[in-house]
């Protein structure tokens, strides 16, 4: 399969269209998750999240930045918890 594209063949995108929409998937998660590599990242995307996950964590609970860090064998225990709390997550 040749994926040999020339740029010009590319369909144009207009980025800032694109921006609304992605912060519109953002805002409409309570939650966002990202795997990276060794750990999972959990990142609140409102208050009402983060005061959960906040009040939910044990003491020895890592964050980087805003985000949860997460090991991947409590990930989906972690993702089911929340679910079954009414969280979205994406």
């Amino acid at each position: 399969m040749n994926h040999d594209y020339k740029y010009a063949d590319l369909p144009e995108v207009d980025r800032n269209a694109l921006i609304p929409a992605v912060r519109s998937r953002i805002k409409t998660s309570d939650f966002l998750i990202r795997n990276d590599g060794t750990i999972f990242l959990v990142t609140p995307t409102n208050e009402d999240a983060r005061t959960h996950l906040l009040d939910n964590v044990q003491g020895e609970a890592q964050f980087v930045g805003n985000s949860l860090v997460v090991e991947h064998r409590y990930i989906s225990d972690l993702v089911t918890a929340l679910s079954e709390n009414g969280y979205t997550i994406r």
